[in-house]
């Protein structure tokens, strides 16, 4: 048996909760704009509460006066208990829906199905949930789309760059090639100029040889020179002696012996003349010999030389032609001294062999002269090629220079293009693994559905 006291005593404590709450849900406590899950199961604990309380307190009343007080306990409770277990179910049915719904929009779009949105239709927690659950699964289809958009951009730009790569390789390879031969183009450019500066210092060489030879033919035709016009002019004096022994031929047994004395001397001159001519040609021939050995840059004094070895044949011929010129005045010399009237009677034709002897001598001094002249420039021409072969051959040696630093830097050419060939390849194998890597990446995200 229950004591009615303490049955009042609950009543009145639940009534006073039920009214506390009451006036909770009507004060706005518990409800607001956006409603929480926490929220929602303190209002519905304050429902089940009031609900209780309400009926623990209502149902004694009206059931008071018809059952007994054991009877209305046992009524009440269950009762109670019961409605608070619908309202609990309600609260909780609501909730696991939203829940429900979720998890299984969760599992399609875990499957790839980016095109499936979770309905928002709360604004609490589970409401949230959703909502932050359709932005990401927003931002992964956004993703997703731009994997796919940039995986075959990725595929294209690696099919293009290992294109490209093999193209630039094979160029490469090719200026590698070309290089390689441009090495060895330089290698024997460079061997070519040694030889050739080689062949430029003994032709320098030979040239300064040149030079000092000219030289000495030079004072040696000066020398010539000198004693050519120092004969001349012995001659005219011979000449001048000779009109005079014409003009006393009858005294001349005096002038017949200085006669001959002069003619000896004109002998000798000739002789000397002889010489000079003989030694003049022999100069001449050997530098004809160097200019041929010489070549191409020694053709303007060969041409010299061999116009001075002719006019020193032509000065040979000419001595050659004095010296019976006085072997016969010897002769006439002899027969004047056997006899004044033969000799009165050669007279005249002694003055025309000495007139002519005195052009030929003039002629001999003339040529000698002008022969010591070429062979002065011949001498000046040879200094000159001589410096012009030294400034050559200075000239040979940079040029080999230059062609020795050419090779190295085209060796150093070459190992570079072999450097970017190997980089080349490296590229080219890389963009194979990034297409290949683009495309695996498309077979991943090709299970996603994005609603392309």
């Amino acid at each position: 048996m229950l004591d009615l006291g303490i049955c009042d005593r609950y009543g009145t404590a639940h009534v006073t909760a039920g009214a506390g709450a009451v006036r909770a849900l009507r004060g706005g406590m518990v409800m607001e704009a956006s409603t929480t899950i926490g929220k929602k199961l303190y209002a519905g604990f304050l429902l089940v509460v009031f609900a209780t309380v309400v009926l623990s307190a209502v149902l004694p009343l009206l059931l008071q006066r018809i059952l007994a007080q054991e009877q209305l306990l046992v009524i009440t409770v269950p009762v109670a208990l019961v409605t608070g277990m619908v309202l609990a179910f309600i609260i909780s049915k609501s909730l696991t829906t939203e829940i429900r719904s979720l998890a299984a929009t969760a599992r399609i779009v875990a499957e790839g199905d980016l095109t499936r949105d979770v309905p928002v239709n709360t604004t609490d927690e589970v409401g949230e949930l959703a909502a932050a659950f359709n932005q990401m699964v927003g931002g992964l289809r956004d993703v997703v789309r731009e994997v796919k958009t940039t995986a075959g951009q990725v595929t294209t730009s690696a099919v293009a760059l290992s294109a490209s790569a093999e193209e630039m390789n094979g160029a490469t390879e090719e200026i590698a090639a070309t290089v390689e031969q441009i090495a060895k183009g330089a290698e024997h450019q460079a061997s070519l100029v040694e030889q050739t500066s080689k062949v430029m210092r003994e032709m320098a060489n030979a040239i300064t040889e040149i030079a000092a030879r000219a030289k000495s033919a030079a004072e040696a035709a000066a020398e010539a020179g000198y004693t050519a016009q120092t004969g001349g002019k012995s001659a005219r004096e011979a000449m001048d002696k000779m009109k005079g022994v014409f003009s006393i031929i009858e005294g001349a047994a005096t002038g017949v012996k200085g006669f001959s004395e002069k003619t000896q001397q004109i002998g000798t001159i000739v002789d000397v003349i002889t010489k000079i001519a003989q030694q003049t040609h022999l100069l001449a021939l050997n530098a004809t010999i160097e200019a041929a050995r010489a070549g191409e840059a020694g053709r303007g004094f060969a041409v010299v030389a061999e116009e001075v070895r002719k006019l020193a044949t032509e000065a040979a011929s000419s001595a050659e032609k004095i010296g019976e010129i006085i072997k016969q005045i010897q002769s006439e010399n002899s027969k004047v001294a056997g006899s004044i009237e033969v000799a009165t009677r050669e007279i005249s034709s002694g003055r025309e062999v000495l007139t002519y002897t005195g052009d030929a001598l003039e002629d001999i001094v003339r040529v000698v002269v002008e022969e010591v002249k070429k062979v002065q420039e011949i001498s000046a021409l040879t200094q000159q090629q001589t410096q012009g072969a030294q400034e050559l051959v200075k000239t040979i040696d940079e040029i080999a220079k230059v062609a020795e630093d050419n090779a190295a830097s085209t060796e150093e050419a070459s190992a570079a293009t072999t450097e970017q060939t190997a980089s080349m390849e490296q590229m080219a194998q890389n963009a194979q693994q990034l297409s290949r890597l683009a495309d695996k990446l498309k077979t991943l995200v090709a299970r996603f559905n994005v609603g392309d």
